[in-house]
Order: C-alpha cells, then sequence, then structure tokens
C-alpha cells in the first residue's frame, strides 16, 4: 500500500509541476565536500561521512532557487563504504545581490548505501535534508559556499527495523553562474 501511495503522490506532483509556469533568470552550477556524523543508536557507533556533491540550480521568478543534486559519500566509520544519491532541491536566498547572501534549504531524494546498520533494513532509502549557509561573492560568477545540513534517511517503512539515521554535516563549496 505504501508503494501505491507513494507512487500516486509522484504522479500527481509531476503533474503539477509540469503545469506552474516559471521564467527562468540566472543558472548556477556547484560542487561541495565537507563532513558529516551521525550517531547510531541501536550499534551505539559514530557514523562519520565525507560528501561530494555536484548540484545545479535554476535561479526562477518569482522568487527562489530550484534544482538537483547527484551525491557520494565515503563512509568513514564504522566501516569503510560508500553511498550514493539524488535529489530535488528547492533554495531560499537573501540579498542575492550583495556579497554575502544567505540561504536556507530543503531536499529529497533517493539514498543507497553499502553500509549495513541495525537501524536500516534496507540499503535503498528515501533521504531528506534541510539547512543554512551563506554564500560570499569571489567575482561576478564565481561564489564560495559555506553552510549546514541535516539529513535524515530511512527506507519509510518498507521493511523493519526503520529508525533511520540523522546526520550533521559542514560543506563547503564552490559556484559557477552560467
Amino acid at each position: 500500500m505504501h508503494r501505491i501511495l507513494f507512487f500516486v503522490v509522484l504522479i500527481l506532483t509531476s503533474t503539477f509541476l509540469s503545469s506552474v509556469h516559471a521564467d527562468v533568470i540566472s543558472r548556477e552550477f556547484e560542487m561541495m565536500t565537507g563532513y558529516g556524523n551521525a550517531h547510531l543508536a541501536v550499534e551505539v557507533k559514530d557514523c562519520s561521512i565525507i560528501p561530494v556533491i555536484a548540484r545545479a540550480l535554476w535561479e526562477i521568478k518569482p522568487g527562489g532557487y530550484i534544482g538537483g543534486s547527484v551525491f557520494g559519500s565515503y563512509i568513514v566509520t564504522p566501516a569503510s563504504e560508500m553511498e550514493a544519491g539524488c535529489g530535488i532541491l528547492w533554495q531560499q536566498r537573501y540579498n542575492n545581490d550583495g556579497t554575502f547572501s544567505p540561504y536556507w534549504e530543503v531536499e529529497g531524494g533517493l539514498l543507497y548505501t553499502s553500509l549495513k546498520t541495525e537501524e536500516q533494513a534496507t540499503q535503498y532509502n528515501f533521504v531528506f535534508q534541510t539547512g543554512v549557509g551563506g554564500y560570499i561573492s569571489l567575482n561576478d560568477d564565481l561564489k564560495l559556499d559555506i553552510g549546514y545540513r541535516f539529513r535524515h534517511y530511512s527506507n519509510s517503512a518498507i521493511e523493519l527495523p526503520n529508525i533511520g539515521v540523522n546526520h550533521h554535516m559542514l560543506l563547503v563549496g564552490l559556484s559557477w553562474n552560467f
């Protein structure tokens, strides 16, 4: 039943988004990396990651940025493993014409992890993240991005257990306008 409901919501969302018209003002490509840490409650271990994220963002009118990301992470602890995924995001910036532009964002998507944990019955998961940060303008087309993300992933009760994993991440990146 969960899978049917998921696909119905996905179809309705894509139908709604295809009918929405927005003017694209600018385009950006961004590469990010950083460090993330989570506490695995059942196994009483830390889970540390080093993510690498590639994102494309489109500034749309009226206000905000919509985009997509693909990412991979090297899992440092509790074992040498990896994860990969993709997502769709919304970002809201403030003071976008200044030297410093703070923002908040929200993203949802899919994640595969090779790490087997007691928290998750499956290695295929859904990911949700939200965060804050700021862009520091280096020149007209290049910005430094520094931010914090809270990321949660779980298998959405497809299989039990489904406790979920919560990462706190510090990220830094470069963003190019094109």
